[in-house]
């Protein structure tokens, strides 16, 4: 692989996260991932050594390191990135609002189509475009990580 080009995309995701809260928590769960990795045989030494020489490893990197280890192709890791991602919407979603699993259930075959065209819209993507545009999350994160209590770290 391109280790260099892999690094200035990983900064450049890395950068983008727009609140400290955002950065640690893609940062504390790239550092989980990265240690599962490392304790698989999948993962070769190029991979691991890349690892360990990434100052800040984050969760995107970890993401693309595993698909690279089990050689799962990007279109389909970008797939699973993706229902990943609802997933964890629609968990937090049952968890704070009187939402069960059946709804959670439609919900997810509704946004199904959505889910599929964002697939389509992130490979026409030219990186040097990239970033986000949600500014309200953004003010969002800002007053959460601020708050005397929460529910979830983000």
């Amino acid at each position: 692989g391109d280790w260099g080009q892999l690094l200035q995309v990983s900064e450049q995701h890395r950068a983008s996260r727009e609140t400290r809260e955002l950065h640690q928590e893609s940062r504390q769960m790239g550092y989980s991932l990265q240690q599962l990795l490392n304790g698989l045989p999948e993962q070769d030494r190029d991979a691991r050594h890349f690892l360990e020489q990434t100052a800040e490893p984050h969760l995107a990197l970890g993401w693309a390191l595993a698909a690279r280890a089990w050689q799962i192709s990007p279109q389909d890791a970008l797939a699973a990135w993706l229902w990943s991602w609802l997933e964890n919407q629609l968990a937090v979603l049952m968890k704070t609002l009187p939402l069960g699993q059946q709804a959670a259930q439609r919900l997810t075959s509704e946004l199904l189509p959505l889910l599929q065209q964002a697939q389509v819209n992130a490979t026409r993507q030219d990186t040097h475009h990239a970033g986000s545009a949600a500014f309200g999350l953004s003010l969002a994160s800002m007053a959460h990580e601020r708050q005397y209590s929460r529910l979830f770290r983000s």
